[in-house]
């Protein structure tokens, strides 16, 4: 009689099929989905480090920037995304607790300090000069 049984190798690769693939990610919900992950961090009042910042980004993404889930600049993009939850959450108690827009500009810019810097950016974006304003300068301008 021949029983037919599964072997770890048959499991693990059936298990991959019902993987997502890169092709059937909701980018946008992944990114605001890093951010929520992200904002614990500025809440904090804890530096985001890049190894955070990629976990949080391979979570969302369910596979890493190596198997094509995702690109640096969605992660970028969930950076800033958390900065807006936060300010959506905190703006208004940083305006009423500032003296002067000089206080103001020193928590945004403590807030902008907490996350690294966009240092990894594709040949399109730099071809185009697609560069992501900083907090401070954003709020400066506004």
């Amino acid at each position: 009689m021949n029983i037919v049984s599964t072997t770890p190798a048959v499991a693990r690769t059936a298990a991959a099929l019902d993987a997502p693939t890169p092709a059937s990610i909701d980018t946008a919900q992944a990114i605001h989905q890093a951010a929520t992950l992200l904002l614990p961090f500025l809440e904090q009042g804890k530096p985001v480090t890049t190894a955070a910042l990629r976990t949080a980004i391979t979570t969302s993404f369910g596979g890493s920037d190596a198997q094509g889930f995702w690109v640096w600049k969605d992660a970028y993009e969930a950076l800033e995304v958390a900065q807006v939850l936060f300010l959506r959450r905190f703006g208004q108690a940083i305006l009423s607790r500032s003296t002067t827009p000089q206080a103001t500009l020193a928590m945004i810019t403590r807030i902008a300090d907490l996350f690294p810097t966009h240092t990894r950016r594709s040949d399109e974006s730099q071809a185009m000069q697609q560069l992501s304003t900083p907090l401070p300068l954003a709020f400066v301008t506004s």
